[in-house]
C-alpha cells in the first residue's frame, strides 16, 4: 500500500492541514514542500521559520550533535556531566570569529599547541574576571606587551611586560619550594646579535642587564637610581669579565651618575661623579685608597703613600716595619687607690698611644696623716713594663719643698723626694703632710707590657 505521485506538480489536500505517511520509507528525488513544517516521528521537527529539534544524534558531514556536545570531523570527547566542542582536522582546528564576513579573531589548534589571534592592527587579547563585576585583569595589546592590572602602556615605555594596581599588588614574587640550597632567580642576557637566539659576542662597557628605580615628579617618570652589570674588558669564549656600577642623581637631575663600581678585580671603586682615576675624584686600587694582593690598605695623596694599616698596625710613609707601627690608641679614666689609710683619688685620665701611656691624678682627703708609710697610689691602667718617673706637686706636705717626683712599678706609684743631708733619695711619708685636706698632683710616662 502507499501512494504514488508522478505529475510535476501534484498535489494533496488534506481538510485538517496535515499528511501522515506510516511506513518503512519516503523515496523522493524532488522538493518535499511544507508550509507549516515537517515532522518525523517524534524525535525530529522542522519548523516553517528556519528552527529544527531533534531528540536524538544529528549527523552531517562527519559532524555530530548530542547531549555530549558536539563533534566536527570526529566523534565529540565529551560527556554528559561535562558536554564539549571537539574539532577534528587533518592538521588540527580552529575556531573563525567574523563580523559580517569580516574576519576578527581565530583560535587555532594543532601538534605545535594553541594560537590566538587577531587580525587588526589595533586589536588586542584581554582577560577578564567576574570578581563583584565584570573588570579586565590582563591583556595582550597590538604591540605584543602583556599588560596586567592595566589597559594601557605605562609612561609610553616599550616594555612587554608591564605591572600596574593601586596597591602593594603592583609586586613581583618569586617563590621556590625545592628540599635545596638554591634560589629564584632573575636572568639577564645580552647578545650583539639582532636576531633572536643569535649569538654574537658582545664588547668591553655593553650594559648586560640593568635595575631601575624611578618616580613621578608630579608630571612625568623621574629616573633616580640605577644598577648596572657592565662588561669590563674583553670577553672572548668562555671569558665574560664583568662590573657592577651603582648610579644615583643628584639633587636637581633625574639623570643618575655612576658613584660606585664594583671591577673585574674585585676592587672598589668610589666616585665624587667622575670614573676619572685622577686623585680628586675617586677612591680606588692603585690611587687614594688601595688594597693590596697582600692584605695592606694603603692611603695616598697624588702618588706619594703617605700612611697604611698592616698587621702590625697604622704605619706613616711608605714604611712597614713592625717597631715603627702604631698598634693601639686608646684614652679614659681609671680608679685608683691611696694604699694606707685611703682617701680621693680624683683628676685620673689616661692615654695610651702605641706602647707607651701617659697617666695623670690627684691626691686628696689623706685617711692617714701620722705613720711612717711611704705615700703610694694603686690602680694604674696598664701594667709597667720598667720603673719610670714622673712629675708630682704637695700642697700642704712638710716635705713639699724637696721636688718630689712619682715612681711606678708594675700598677703601683710610689712619691719620692730628695734628701738634702745626704744628697740622696727618700720616700715621702703619710706623716708629713701637714692637714688631711692638702694634696699631690701627678702625671707620669711609662711604658707597657
Amino acid at each position: 500500500m502507499g501512494i504514488r505521485i508522478d505529475g510535476a506538480s501534484d498535489l494533496i489536500n488534506a481538510t485538517d492541514g496535515s499528511l501522515t505517511i506510516e511506513g518503512q520509507s519516503v523515496n523522493t528525488t524532488g522538493i518535499v514542500t511544507a508550509s507549516g513544517g515537517f515532522q518525523v516521528g517524534t524525535a525530529a521537527t522542522i519548523y516553517s521559520n528556519g528552527n529544527a529539534t531533534y531528540a536524538g544524534i544529528v549527523t552531517a558531514s562527519n559532524t555530530t550533535i548530542s547531549s555530549m556536545g558536539i563533534g566536527i570531523g570526529a566523534a565529540t570527547n565529551g560527556s554528559a556531566n561535562y558536554p564539549s566542542v571537539t574539532i577534528s582536522g587533518n592538521s588540527g582546528g580552529a575556531i573563525h570569529f567574523e563580523d559580517d564576513g569580516d574576519l576578527m579573531a581565530d583560535i587555532y589548534g594543532d601538534a605545535s599547541g594553541l594560537t590566538l589571534s587577531t587580525r587588526k592592527t589595533t586589536d588586542v587579547i584581554a582577560f577578564q574576571l567576574n570578581s563583584g563585576s565584570v573588570g579586565e585583569k590582563a591583556r595582550f595589546d597590538s604591540s605584543g606587551r602583556l599588560l596586567i592590572g592595566t589597559a594601557a602602556n605605562q609612561h609610553g615605555g616599550g616594555d612587554l611586560l608591564q605591572l600596574a594596581a593601586e596597591s602593594s599588588t603592583a609586586s613581583l614574587g618569586l617563590n621556590r619550594y625545592t628540599a635545596n640550597a638554591h634560589p629564584s632567580y632573575i636572568n639577564f642576557f645580552k647578545s650583539r646579535n639582532a636576531s633572536l637566539s643569535g649569538q654574537t659576542v658582545v664588547q668591553d662597557g655593553d650594559n648586560l642587564g640593568q635595575i631601575t628605580w624611578a618616580g613621578s615628579d608630579g608630571t612625568n617618570r623621574a629616573y633616580s637610581a640605577f644598577i648596572d652589570a657592565r662588561v669590563d674588558g674583553t670577553p672572548g669564549d668562555g671569558d665574560m669579565p664583568g662590573r657592577l656600577v651603582f648610579s644615583t642623581a643628584s639633587d636637581g637631575s633625574e639623570s643618575p651618575t655612576e658613584r660606585v663600581r664594583i671591577d673585574k678585580n674585585g676592587q672598589l671603586v668610589l666616585t665624587n661623579g667622575s670614573m676619572s682615576t685622577a686623585y680628586t675624584n675617586s677612591i680606588c686600587g692603585g690611587t687614594n685608597l688601595e688594597l693590596d694582593t697582600s692584605g695592606i690598605i694603603k692611603f695616598r695623596t697624588d702618588t706619594n703613600q703617605r700612611a697604611s694599616i698592616t698587621d702590625n698596625g697604622l704605619c706613616f710613609g711608605s714604611d712597614s716595619a713592625s717597631a715603627n707601627a702604631l698598634d693601639d690608641y686608646e684614652e679614659g679614666s681609671w680608679t685608683g687607690t691611696i694604699v694606707t689609710g685611703g682617701g680621693t683619688v680624683g683628676n685620673a685620665w689616661y692615654t695610651k698611644i702605641g706602647n707607651v701611656v701617659f697617666v695623670t691624678g690627684n691626691l686628696t682627703s689623706w685617711g692617714d696623716t701620722t705613720s711612717s708609710t711611704a705615700i703610694t697610689v694603686s690602680g694604674f691602667p696598664f701594667t709597667c713594663s720598667a720603673t719610670s718617673y714622673g712629675h708630682c706637686v704637695f700642697c700642704k706636705h712638710s716635705d713639699a719643698h724637696k721636688n718630689p717626683w712619682i715612681q711606678v712599678a708594675s700598677t703601683t706609684g710610689t712619691f719620692l723626694k730628695s734628701s738634702t743631708s745626704t744628697g740622696s733619695c727618700d720616700y715621702m711619708y703619710h706623716s708629713g703632710i701637714v692637714q688631711s685636706s692638702g694634696s699631690a698632683s701627678f702625671c707620669v710616662w711609662y711604658s707597657v707590657a
